[in-house]
């Protein structure tokens, strides 16, 4: 009973500790990564866990109050497609580094180029090219 109860407390408490939710009025970003093009000798494998053992960490470290994820379409018109979730946690924070559509403040860019530049060096070592979109949305 005894163990069952401590199990029973730790569950409770991994779930409230780990458990995500959307705050109002925060941006998501949606971004679609479309004709990836990978280096010779490259893997799709090599890309997504470039992306999540790297990329994401750096960003995140660069940027505070922005969380990345990477996912990929199990159905719809996005299907077997990668994409990134960009999550602000407002639309000051996302301001604050981008401004502007398509603009990145200074204070982004020196912080982008501390962290996230040393790692691109092995992105150019996966990925010749690619295209990508995306639309930021505001939670109502």
């Amino acid at each position: 009973m005894k163990r069952l109860m401590i199990v029973t407390t730790f569950l409770l408490f991994a779930g409230i500790a780990f458990g995500q939710t959307l705050k109002k009025s925060c941006v998501i970003g949606v971004h679609h990564m479309t004709d990836i093009v990978l280096a010779e000798g490259a893997t799709m494998d090599d890309f997504i866990e470039f992306n999540l053992q790297k990329y994401i960490p750096a960003f995140e470290k660069a940027l505070p109050g922005v969380k990345v994820f990477l996912v990929k379409g199990n159905r719809g018109e996005e299907e077997d497609n990668l994409g990134m979730i960009y999550y602000c946690e407002s639309v000051k924070v996302r301001d604050q580094y981008w401004p502007e559509k398509d603009v990145t403040s200074e204070k982004a860019n020196a912080a982008l180029e501390t962290h996230v530049a040393p790692v691109m060096e092995e992105y150019d070592k996966i990925v010749k090219s690619m295209s990508s979109g995306h639309t930021d949305w505001t939670l109502l």
